[in-house]
């Protein structure tokens, strides 16, 4: 594993419609059955079929 420390400025105060988080969490955010809040699969592109959740 590598760590390496990200100096990049980024914009701050960016708004995201629900419509948007609605559509990711349909297609690439996949919730783990514990703690689903805290434990999730984010996946780079959006998938047709949820992964397998880890145990």
């Amino acid at each position: 594993m590598n760590a390496v420390l990200d100096t990049t400025t980024y914009s701050r105060g960016i708004k995201i419609a629900d419509k948007q988080i609605a559509a990711l969490e349909a297609t690439q955010l996949h919730r783990h059955e514990f703690h689903g809040d805290w434990n999730y699969t984010l996946t780079a592109h959006p998938t047709a079929t949820r992964p397998k959740t880890p145990t």
